[in-house]
């Protein structure tokens, strides 16, 4: 990564965001239990995003989409989307930063996949961000961009002021299922999540629901793996591992309902 002189410092974010405009505009993503398949995920959505806009305003003036990586102590959204070697502003960029941002500033310098612009983790710089510089941070992307997606970190639960709505990765297995309770007991009762499960059967998908008394937005794949080509396989839209599966389907599905719901708060 190069280094930056650039001053992200600026005039606040607006005060309006997509929830107030009656938008869901701003999504985290959370898989307690494995954050390689939050990023993938995050990434997958936020791509889909980029290539069917669909909100209530023009193209002209909906804004980038931007990706974000909220996880501390992973590796970065940029190895993911193959942009680790670009040059562009990661998160060691805005370490001290106060709660007036120039957003603008820092969109145009963020690497750009697709459509999609990436703030992550640079290669060997520290993978901890203070609460207070991201909650600035997502708070000014949202003024700019027409979507945000967010990693979001198990150990510390989003707020209602980072994100919109929250999309809980869960598997059908005992450890998933356990460390998805946690999660959600750990929340503000304002922000709950909507449900995506993995590897779960139809009687299995009934049973998180309940437990974990959230919506079943949608289910898949049965099984998927990492490997040496899952980067090339998540820029291609399939799940790590399994050829010609994709995640067309769950992504598709998240983002109806995020939409629908938007809409059915505008006429609340």
């Amino acid at each position: 990564m190069d280094e930056f002189d650039a001053d992200f410092f600026g005039p606040p974010a607006p005060d309006e965001v997509g929830s107030e405009r009656g938008e869901l505009r701003r999504i985290g993503v959370v898989c307690p239990d494995s954050a390689a398949d939050a990023a993938y995920f995050a990434c997958a959505v936020a791509r889909h995003l980029a290539r069917s806009p669909g909100t209530d305003r023009t193209a002209q003036d909906r804004g980038p989409v931007v990706l974000v990586d909220g996880q501390p102590g992973t590796g970065g959204l940029d190895v993911v989307l193959d942009l680790d070697r670009e040059a562009g502003a990661r998160w060691d960029a805005l370490r001290g930063a106060g709660p007036d941002i120039d957003a603008q500033k820092l969109l145009a310098a963020l690497p750009e996949r697709d459509g999609v612009r990436v703030l992550s983790h640079g290669r060997g710089a520290p993978r901890v961000h203070d609460r207070l510089v991201r909650s600035a941070v997502l708070g000014a992307l949202a003024g700019e961009a027409a979507w945000s997606v967010v990693t979001l970190a198990p150990h510390e639960p989003a707020e209602p002021t980072e994100c919109d709505v929250i999309v809980l990765l869960v598997r059908g297995t005992v450890c998933s299922m356990a460390a998805a309770q946690q999660y959600v007991d750990k929340l503000d009762g304002e922000l709950m999540p909507v449900l995506v499960t993995l590897e779960a059967d139809a009687r299995a998908r009934v049973a998180l629901g309940e437990s974990l008394d959230l919506e079943v937005v949608t289910s898949g794949p049965t099984r998927w793996r990492l490997g040496h080509r899952a980067a090339d396989d998540v820029l291609a839209g399939r799940w790590p591992g399994e050829g010609e599966r994709t995640m067309t389907r769950l992504v598709q599905d998240v983002v109806i309902y995020v939409r629908s719901r938007g809409r059915s708060m505008a006429w609340a």
